[in-house]
């Protein structure tokens, strides 16, 4: 049954690692977009 509970575990952590991830790459995303807008009103 330990085994069972490791992966269980091992699942758990790999899910929140991905919505982790997730968030940062939106966080990375809108930060890229507001970098956009910034470079764009020099460029006018």
């Amino acid at each position: 049954m330990e085994g069972v509970q490791s992966i269980s575990a091992s699942t758990e952590e790999q899910t929140a690692s991905m919505a982790e991830l997730a968030h940062n790459m939106h966080a990375l995303s809108e930060l890229a977009r507001e970098l956009n807008e910034t470079i764009g009103s020099f460029n006018r």
